[in-house]
């Protein structure tokens, strides 16, 4: 009454009929539901739980059933798992890009480069950096560069596979790990990003370029390099690009 006044029980009611003949087909003496329902206060959700009463010699005596409104504890429960997932996702999650954090970037190095090793399957990372962000910030703020960096991770996401992973290393670092893929394959991916970043400075007029260098390294099945020598490694080729990049702009 409290919830709904004066009602039609067989009608309003007519899933707690149904409920109460599949408890009485069960052989259970108390079997506990939820139900979220329309009430005259708003949406409520409850714990309903059906017992069986028996009397002294074991008899079926009737049924009990009981109404506990579990509304603000489930409530409550979407707010604590909604702040859990928000808590798991800054702890695997770079806030700014939405891609991996370093941390969770080299742990997925770490696994597939035991999963390679187990398969002999190819394996090709990439490490990136934005060229001329220090100069962007100091020219034009901060804010300006992270606009950059948003542009360039966003074609990133749009070209890579799902099972590829973009990890941000430092402010101005990226890893892509390519499973399955060997360096020419990679090469190509960072060519078609090269070409949608080139194509965005033709049309559009901001003062600087969206460009990045890169250095890509294929591991092969008997590599024994340490996860900071792969990064390293890549790191050296990257910077190699970049240098070329200097001495022969476009």
């Amino acid at each position: 009454m409290k919830y709904y006044g004066n009602i039609n029980t067989e009608k309003e009611f007519d899933w707690l009929n149904r409920e109460l003949d599949k408890f009485m087909d069960l052989n259970e003496k108390e079997v506990i539901i939820e139900k979220t329902m329309e009430t005259k206060k708003g949406q409520k959700t409850f714990m309903i739980k059906f017992r069986k009463m028996l009397d002294v010699s074991e008899k079926y005596r009737g049924t009990v059933i009981l109404f506990n409104d579990i509304t603000e504890r489930k409530e409550m429960d979407q707010i604590l798992k909604k702040q859990q997932e928000k808590l798991e996702y800054y702890a695997f999650t770079d806030p700014m890009t939405g891609v991996s954090n370093r941390r969770t970037g080299l742990m997925i190095l770490k696994q597939e480069l035991l999963f390679k090793h187990r398969i002999d399957a190819p394996l090709s990372i990439c490490f990136l950096d934005i060229d001329g962000l220090k100069k962007i910030n100091d020219t034009y703020g901060h804010e300006e560069g992270d606009i950059l960096i948003n542009l360039i991770i966003e074609n990133l996401k749009e070209s890579v596979r799902e099972i590829d992973t973009i990890s941000r290393i430092g402010g101005d670092e990226f890893l892509i790990i390519f499973p399955g893929c060997f360096e020419s394959d990679a090469e190509k991916v960072i060519q078609r990003i090269n070409y949608k970043l080139e194509d965005y400075d033709k049309k559009n007029e901001k003062p600087y370029q969206h460009a990045f260098s890169y250095g890509i390294l294929e591991l092969c099945v008997d590599n024994k390099l340490s996860i900071n020598a792969v990064i390293n490694a890549a790191d050296k080729k990257m910077y190699q690009n970049k240098m070329q990049k200097m001495i022969n702009p476009k």
